[in-house]
């Protein structure tokens, strides 16, 4: 996905996640303690996915007094579920009417959210073992919204996931294979996570594909008034900050990069002879990629899917003028972490939370133990 702060159509501002704000260690840790998962790591990466100051008690206590669509809506805003802003998505009227809609009909809640993809920068993910424990702690935490939810509407939620890993794959550059492995990856951790009565995982361009010929019509036009400089769709300053993040999103794990290849590539103020074949890919990538949102945005596929749904993003603002429910994927997202699972690899720390960084950071760290797959593919890092 496109992860910088900038405003596009509707408002919507996009988390950066450019790598040139981070402070580069000189070299990685050369002895790093590393052992092989364990189940106990999955009740860890559990226990931190779900710790929020937020539990079926209080739930129960707090919104006695209110109506049952009221009570979803109490959970669905507050801050430690929603990070768009309390006020704004609880005074939205369109999802107390959708939410009343459904519990008149007795039916689950479907929420519609664009997530997960497959990033290839070997600095943000050294080793690219595909869906991780960071979409773990995501499905598990996803699985906590629901229990809070059914505690006071027991048919409770229905999460659709619409994985755009294969969706933006032209523009990121990864082999097809890998995308399609991304997202049946994540599919098993459906389960993993004891969450497959509240998740569901989609491949966004296979439920495109009936829609094909709008779409098409839409993401040429689309992508031709970007081409000509359509300052409309996105401005000339949002357009260059958007570049470094995408820079740092394209595929360049296949140029065979060392990390000091990496820091001159994409941290503050580096110099490479690579730089301009980087830059081609992302001012290639750059225009793909817009104009599949904005094609997306104009479509509205999840509607046409789920009529009346409830509309999560992982960006703040508004979104075509409404405040979407900014559903966090773990439960330091836009708290203490600002990455996606996919833009880096997932740290527990000692007080037991679990933020997301750019791999490089935490393997610099002589002090953290780097816990692998049967592949030598890092998976998580733990504070002693």
């Amino acid at each position: 996905m496109v992860t910088t702060m900038t405003a596009l159509e509707g408002h919507e501002v996009l988390q950066r996640s450019n790598l040139d704000r981070y402070p580069w260690p000189e070299t990685l840790a050369a002895n790093q303690i590393t052992r092989l998962w364990t189940p106990q790591d999955g009740l860890a990466v559990a226990a931190a996915a779900t710790r929020i100051p937020l539990d079926i008690e209080r739930v129960i206590a707090a919104t006695s007094h209110l109506a049952t669509p009221d009570r979803i809506l109490w959970i669905l805003s507050h801050d430690a579920v929603n990070f768009n802003g309390v006020t704004a998505v609880r005074n939205e009227p369109k999802w107390r009417d959708r939410l009343a809609a459904c519990v008149e009909r007795g039916e689950s809640i479907p929420i519609a959210y664009p997530l997960f993809c497959a990033i290839a920068n070997p600095a943000k993910q050294i080793t690219r073992p595909g869906a991780h424990a960071g979409e773990l702690a995501s499905l598990h935490w996803f699985r906590h919204v629901d229990s809070l939810v059914r505690a006071v509407y027991e048919p409770g939620l229905i999460i659709h996931i619409l994985s755009d890993a294969t969706l933006y794959n032209n523009a990121l550059q990864n082999t097809l294979a890998f995308a399609y492995g991304y997202i049946d990856q994540a599919r098993e951790m459906v389960g993993e996570a004891g969450a497959a009565h509240c998740v569901r995982i989609h491949d966004y361009a296979a439920l495109l594909a009936p829609f094909a010929r709008e779409f098409d019509r839409l993401y040429n036009g689309f992508y031709a008034r970007l081409a000509a400089g359509d300052q409309t769709l996105i401005s000339a300053p949002d357009r260059e900050r958007l570049i470094r993040s995408i820079r740092a999103s394209v595929n360049t794990e296949r140029l065979g990069l060392t990390y000091e290849d990496c820091g001159a590539l994409f941290g503050p103020g580096g110099v490479h002879p690579l730089a301009p074949r980087v830059e081609a890919m992302a001012q290639a990538a750059l225009l793909d990629q817009i104009a599949v949102k904005l094609a997306c945005v104009q479509l509205d596929l999840p509607e046409r899917l789920w009529p009346g749904h409830i509309r999560a993003s992982c960006h703040k603002g508004l979104k075509s003028g409404v405040a979407v429910v900014g559903l966090r994927v773990y439960p330091e997202y836009y708290k203490r972490s600002k990455l996606l699972p996919y833009h880096g690899k997932p740290l527990l720390r000692a007080d037991g939370r679990l933020v997301v960084e750019p791999e490089f950071l935490p393997r610099s760290r002589a002090d953290l133990v780097r816990v692998e797959n049967e592949h030598g593919q890092s998976l998580l890092y733990c504070e002693s």
